[in-house]
């Protein structure tokens, strides 16, 4: 499940748990650092590099220290997890990556991360993953206020689960 800090992102984690927990799946939480890019005309000098190297541990420990707060909230008795961090490349390649490197059977991820355009119906990682994926993709919009879900939509489903806003 790619996780990227966004509240968009962890109000997905109970449904995420739910289908890992009726297939007795291990849920993998994935959260992938961007590689960090500094602007520039010339080549980046040791000063620069130094700056990126920098900013790239600071930002790949505060993501570990998030995996880690977000994987102590899950029941533990209930559920295998393990969480994964990925630096050092474009986010959606590393996340599509990860996905196919874990052997995962579904993917489930937000509609909209950190980046949401209230304009868009989903963001740039969804519908890279959505394409690139070699497995199903199950991805959740957050409720539109005052929705509720149809009587008559698929009277068969399981009970719906509502992930909080």
């Amino acid at each position: 499940m790619p996780l990227d800090s966004s509240t968009w992102a962890e109000a997905v984690l109970p449904i995420a748990l739910r289908a890992a927990q009726s297939r007795s799946a291990e849920l993998v939480l994935l959260h992938a650092v961007p590689d960090i890019s500094l602007t520039g005309n010339s080549p980046p000098d040791a000063h620069d590099e130094a700056l990126r190297a920098d900013l790239r541990h600071r930002n790949e420990r505060v993501a570990q220290a998030y995996l880690d707060r977000i994987r102590a909230l899950l029941p533990a008795d209930a559920l295998r997890t393990r969480v994964r961090l990925i630096s050092g490349e474009d986010p959606r390649r590393a996340l599509a990556r990860a996905v196919n490197e874990e052997a995962a059977s579904l993917v489930v991820l937000s509609a909209r991360g950190q980046g949401a355009h209230p304009d868009l119906p989903i963001g740039s990682t969804a519908e890279y993953l959505i394409s690139a994926a070699t497995v199903p993709v199950l991805l959740v919009r957050r409720p539109e206020a005052g929705s509720r879900p149809s009587a008559q939509a698929a009277p068969w489903r399981l009970p719906m689960v509502r992930a909080p806003v």
